[in-house]
């Protein structure tokens, strides 16, 4: 997803969670667990206090599978976080596309 480089990590894992939930929503798959890893401890703690957007899509989810969000340490050999980290950083290389804005006090 490009991200460019107006936006910050913290929006850019937010919308990563929110579009990957989509993705999962939108499937047919019949599995009956969801587990998203994330190395972004500040999206999910603020999915503890509030977080709309994500909360909603997590919550489609639920009513038919049992979510895990996991956080896993950055930059420790992960494969998938590795790679997601590669990913991104192609991403903030890209053309700024709209994001949400989000402000939480």
């Amino acid at each position: 997803m490009p991200t460019g480089k107006f936006c910050s990590n913290y929006t850019a894992e937010a919308q990563a969670l929110i579009q990957a939930a989509i993705m999962i929503n939108n499937s047919n798959s019949d599995c009956q667990q969801v587990v998203f890893f994330t190395d972004a401890l500040s999206v999910l703690q603020a999915l503890q206090s509030n977080h709309p957007s994500l909360r909603k899509e997590l919550s489609k989810i639920s009513t038919n599978k049992r979510v895990t969000l996991q956080w896993v340490p950055s930059h420790c050999g992960v494969p998938g976080n590795e790679k997601a980290d590669k990913l991104a950083k192609k991403g903030a290389e890209c053309e700024q596309i709209d994001n949400e804005i989000t402000y939480f006090e």
